[in-house]
């Protein structure tokens, strides 16, 4: 709701075209935030988790901070006020990713492991149901679909285990 009423702000400055870009950009600066906080809660466990969660977020980052900058070009967002844009997405990365690690550095270890499950298991279900729109169904058209989804998932897992 904040980062809507925040959109409605700025349509004076954007425009109305340029304010449903702005959206996308807004999303992904949302999804920096929970991958942010990810990276800080993976930091409290370990450095090393940290360092891993943070390089594997900022790989897959990549497309959709070009998709945004592309899409605010696209929509007549002048190229100085989308630098300043991308220079922004910084924040929330940096400031959930402190928040996580400030929220979980001085816990146990059954804390720190079950925030990590907790805010993985949430990006993992908001990815599923929206790449995979047989996630919503209740009854699936193919069950292999989901057999191996869920065994790549745990190949990958025991993978970084043991590894």
């Amino acid at each position: 709701m904040l980062l809507w009423r925040g959109v409605r702000a700025l349509r004076g400055q954007f425009g109305g075209t340029r304010s449903k870009a702005l959206m996308v950009y807004i999303a992904i600066g949302a999804d920096l935030f929970s991958d942010g906080l990810m990276t800080g809660a993976g930091s409290a466990v370990t450095s090393g988790l940290g360092l891993l969660i943070g390089a594997t977020q900022a790989v897959a980052n990549i497309p959709g901070g070009f998709a945004a900058t592309k899409n605010l070009q696209d929509n007549g967002v002048p190229r100085g006020r989308r630098w300043l844009l991308s220079f922004f997405l910084f924040l929330p990365v940096v400031a959930s990713a402190a928040i996580g690690f400030w929220l979980l550095g001085g816990e146990n270890n059954f804390v720190q492991h079950a925030a990590l499950a907790f805010i993985s298991g949430v990006l993992l279900l908001a990815t599923i149901e929206d790449m995979i729109p047989e996630g919503d169904r209740p009854q699936p058209s193919r069950w292999i679909s989901t057999l191996s989804f869920a065994a790549g998932f745990v190949g990958l897992s025991l993978a970084v285990s043991y590894l």
